[in-house]
């Protein structure tokens, strides 16, 4: 494409809108906004749409599916702008307070997350994918049979691995990950053997567990994950908060490239350059050219779905002709439009719009921005008794999920669902303020310091 179509203007409006009130959302939560966090992720990973749909290749795009994206995402944006609208001012009604203590798990659930860990490292090292891993994965890497290897040891593990392990497996890494976190910024702060040596059993264990998966990007987050709470020591919200957004946000980004890059060098074999060009279109170009192409195919190539792909509405509704022929929509996409099979994983506003079209990508951002709305509440009620910095790593660790993944998959796969409700019942509990310590601050205001004038 050459030109940008009418609908582009609108849709860079609605972009516009959408990032200035996710960044003041952060400031109001201190940082802790699941909705914000999301809507700045599905507007970085979209937001040059335009461009992601002009580099598909030898695949072209009618206009007519570029203009139902544009409408699409503006529909989303300002879906996404109305929740954040609700959630300002149910935050200005109510006082977050800045927590004073860091975050420390409690001594029954460091026990907890330690036997989650070896129950998941177990199941690992003694599944089929495991057993091949550790036996022979070594001699693939570096080199280009590196991603066949994989793909095919994904379908072994979905076939072997019964839904309890599944589902076991998913709540495990979860529990651990946010644990491992939480434990991260107890060391950052406070040096300790006992927490010391958690923080190497959770990082070591859990990247042992998802590297046995022959995989490289959750050992890319647990790395991460690690490194985080050693970038921000301190979570704070007060002062220059839009300057210190952005230096996060800058400085998460490009730790999230150094270490995709390195993935990349030792399991592929890329060169240095080759492997940065890739993170980068990994990020912000691949998530938009993917969601193109459900826009060409529902409903031209193929009818909507209308939500078949979950088993539970095709056995209540009986739409067994509209469930995806590969058992996934982005298997269905990539080989209607380019006649091979691959994960075409997309953003949810395109997982959305092969559901039901405009109609879908309503309801899809409505329960999304719903849900997250809901967790916000939930944890603004928490906030003051609580420091939620570890939780708001959580969240940012989900940077390419939240923009090229479905609903459900964000909500599920991703612990939204789980993290939020368990990480306050993981930490030791806040002791009280002394006598002339800070008072509790408005949502959005800076703390005032003890002794002088608010």
């Amino acid at each position: 494409m050459t030109t940008l179509p009418p609908v582009a203007l609108f849709q860079y409006l609605a972009l516009a809108l959408l990032l200035l009130l996710a960044l003041r959302c952060l400031h109001a939560y201190r940082g802790v906004s699941l909705l914000a966090i999301v809507s700045l992720c599905l507007g970085a990973e979209l937001g040059i749409m335009y461009y992601g749909c002009a580099s598909l290749g030898s695949t072209q795009l009618s206009d007519s599916a570029v203009e139902r994206f544009g409408l699409s995402l503006v529909a989303a944006y300002i879906i996404l702008s109305l929740f954040m609208l609700l959630e300002l001012r149910y935050a200005q009604k109510g006082t977050i307070t800045a927590a004073a203590e860091p975050a420390r798990l409690t001594a029954g659930w460091r026990i907890i997350v330690a036997v989650l860990l070896i129950g998941l490292l177990v199941q690992q090292f003694t599944s089929t994918v495991g057993t091949y891993v550790l036996q022979h994965g070594a001699s693939s890497l570096g080199g280009s049979d590196y991603y066949a290897v994989r793909t095919e040891l994904i379908e072994v593990e979905a076939e072997n691995l019964s839904r309890f392990a599944l589902h076991f497996a998913s709540i495990a890494r979860r529990t651990v990950f946010i644990a491992l976190i939480v434990a991260g910024c107890e060391l950052a702060r406070r040096k300790e053997l006992v927490t010391g040596v958690l923080f190497v059993f959770y990082t070591a264990g859990l990247a042992l567990a998802e590297a046995t998966r022959y995989q490289k990007g959750p050992v890319v987050y647990v790395l991460a994950a690690a490194a985080l709470p050693f970038l921000f020591p301190k979570h704070r919200a007060s002062g220059s908060v839009f300057v210190v957004a952005l230096v996060r946000a800058a400085a998460f980004l490009l730790l999230l490239m150094l270490l995709g890059v390195a993935s990349l060098f030792f399991t592929q074999g890329m060169a240095i350059e080759d492997a940065a060009l890739f993170v980068l279109e990994r990020f912000f170009i691949i998530p938009t050219s993917t969601s193109c192409m459900y826009f060409e195919v529902y409903p031209d190539l193929h009818p909507f779905v209308y939500w078949a792909d979950l088993r539970p509405v095709r056995e209540m509704f009986g739409i067994q002709h509209l469930a995806p022929l590969s058992g996934v929509l982005s298997g269905d996409v990539a080989f209607l439009l380019t006649g091979f099979r691959y994960n075409a994983n997309a953003s949810f506003v395109a997982e959305s719009w092969a559901a039901a079209g405009f109609v879908g990508v309503a309801v899809g951002t409505v329960f999304f921005a719903g849900f997250c709305f809901a967790v916000d509440r939930f944890t603004s009620k928490r906030a003051s008794a609580h420091d939620c910095g570890p939780l708001s790593m959580y969240y940012w660790l989900g940077f390419t999920v939240y923009g090229n993944s479905a609903v459900l998959y964000c909500i599920l796969e991703h612990g939204l669902w789980l993290v939020p409700f368990i990480y306050f019942r993981m930490l030791e509990p806040r002791p009280l303020a002394p006598q002339g310590a800070a008072a509790p601050c408005r949502a959005g205001e800076a703390p005032a310091a003890s002794g002088a004038p608010a």
